[in-house]
């Protein structure tokens, strides 16, 4: 049982022992991808300082007993340390940069990362969009989603538009307001679905109509399959000026679920 991976077992007998804790379901899954980004992040916790929080969501479960709204409010608790954890592995193994820390949350908004890319000190806020493509289904439910990219007019809205939540009336921030008030530099987005260049293109084009292609690169890392990071120019459709986020990255997790 994951025996390559002598943190990732340790952490696993510290799991409930419950139905439904997402992390466990996938133990006989020698091949998730998952699994040399968690065991990196549990061999380097003692630089990685603030992670408690980080393994508590990590923690979380959804048994199928569970009510759909609150399973679901689980997967994203989880889905949010997931991801964090995969930024953290792909800045540090792909980008060769280095986290310098782990943001302790607070009154004063903060970003997650403190982070040093190609000598430069950068503030990173990383955000998952998760649920949102999974229509009814239950998060214990395996059945395959069907999606097509070019109508994520919901991850637009998340990220840029400002409106009222249609279940409680009260303001939405979008993501990339949320990531401006925290003083972070980049906001990285968690997205599904993305499969080819033209996917790509596709998605770019409903999420910022005025953009302009300027090329690709294939990044490769040992022992990991090599990932295309394709760079857009684009105007943001955000109606308020910003100050601190300059960049958005669409960071493709299609292969955790």
């Amino acid at each position: 049982m994951l025996s390559q991976y002598p943190r990732i077992s340790d952490f696993m007998t510290e799991l409930p022992g419950e139905e439904g804790t997402f992390l466990r379901e996938r133990i006989l899954d020698h091949n998730y991808p998952f699994w040399s980004e968690l065991e990196f992040f549990l061999s380097n916790l003692g630089r990685f300082v603030n992670h408690k929080s980080v393994l508590k969501r990590l923690s979380a479960s959804s048994p199928s007993t569970l009510d759909k709204d609150k399973a679901w409010g689980e997967w994203k608790k989880f889905r949010s340390a997931q991801f964090e954890i995969a930024v953290i592995f792909l800045i540090e193994k792909y980008f060769l940069g280095q986290v310098e820390g782990l943001i302790p949350e607070s009154n004063i908004p903060t970003p997650d990362f403190n982070v040093r890319l190609d000598q430069q000190k950068v503030k990173i806020e990383a955000k998952a969009q998760s649920g949102q493509q999974h229509g009814d289904k239950h998060p214990s439910d395996k059945r395959a989603t069907l999606f097509d990219p070019k109508e994520e007019k919901d991850l637009k809205s998340w990220l840029f538009d400002e409106k009222i939540s249609s279940r409680d009336r009260k303001p939405m921030k979008p993501m990339i307001q949320q990531a401006e008030v925290k003083g972070a530099d980049v906001l990285v987005v968690q997205t599904d679905f993305v499969k080819t260049v033209n996917d790509i293109h596709s998605q770019v084009s409903v999420l910022c109509p005025v953009n302009n292609f300027v090329g690709q690169r294939i990044v490769t890392n040992e022992g990991k399959n090599p990932i295309a990071i394709s760079f857009f120019q684009v105007e943001f459709p955000h109606s308020r000026i910003l100050k601190n986020v300059k960049e958005i990255w669409l960071y493709n997790l299609n292969d955790l679920d």
